[in-house]
């Protein structure tokens, strides 16, 4: 290959990966970029410095925080050779199969949701996350912030509990429900028990009467604060001080 080929080879490597075409993809069409023995060839025909210890510690260390392409930038090396350094030659899980990590996704299965969920409470601030940097929008959640998250019962308003699939976060839940002792209603489920209106409730718990937990985003789908919701404990909503007083034909005191 001459020198006018491989220049050209290198730029459509570059412009592939600047557009989003994943490294691996991008070295099965190019066997040029290929890696030889740890090192891969450069555009003049030369190859790249060997790795040292500190640069992989590097790797480890930013690899699913970090794009690849950033930390080429700073590592000095290319996209395709930081793509198979850690890949190939240090096998590191890719972010999205890091053991300590569940995938927006995997939250959602563990939890028994559909995918919107998990990732609408991580870009909330409901759920403690990262993006992946990656030119699709992920996430991802550490393992035991699922776990502390799912076992709160604060948490609970945005998930059923019952509904859970992963069999150890099921005896975890079981567990906590019974140290609890709570349960949440919702303000429908209120006014049913005291056998007055919705909108009784409401207007209570927004007098300051009845303490109650507003939840915006409840799906994951909607950032718009009028998709929220009101939830209140059972032992706040059937302490025995809270009454509704009639003052006739259905009205109550504002």
């Amino acid at each position: 290959m001459s020198q006018f080929d491989r220049l050209v080879e290198m730029a459509l490597v570059k412009g592939e990966l600047e557009n989003g075409t994943p490294a691996r993809i991008v070295v099965s069409r190019s066997p040029q970029m290929a890696a030889r023995n740890g090192h891969v060839q450069c555009a003049d025909g030369g190859k790249s410095p060997a790795w040292s210890e500190a640069q992989d510690e590097f790797l480890r260390e930013n690899l699913g925080s970090m794009s690849e392409k950033e930390m080429a930038r700073r590592l000095g090396r290319t996209v395709v050779a930081v793509h198979l350094r850690w890949k190939r030659d240090l096998a590191l899980p890719a972010p999205t199969k890091d053991p300590r990590y569940l995938t927006a996704r995997g939250v959602a299965r563990a939890l028994g949701l559909d995918d919107h969920r998990p990732a609408g409470w991580v870009r909330s601030g409901i759920l403690t996350g990262e993006r992946l940097p990656s030119p699709r929008i992920l996430y991802q959640v550490r393992k035991e912030v699922v776990v502390e998250f799912a076992t709160d019962p604060l948490n609970w308003i945005y998930f059923d509990p019952d509904s859970v699939s992963d069999p150890l976060l099921r005896r975890l839940i079981e567990r906590r429900k019974t140290e609890w002792g709570d349960d949440w209603w919702t303000t429908n489920r209120v006014a049913e028990y005291h056998g007055v209106e919705n909108k009784d409730v409401v207007r209570l718990i927004k007098q300051g009467k009845i303490r109650a937990t507003h939840v915006p985003n409840l799906s994951g789908r909607h950032d718009d604060p009028r998709w929220a919701y009101w939830f209140v404990l059972r032992s706040e909503a059937t302490r025995e001080d809270l009454k509704f007083v009639k003052l006739g034909k259905g009205r109550y005191p504002r």
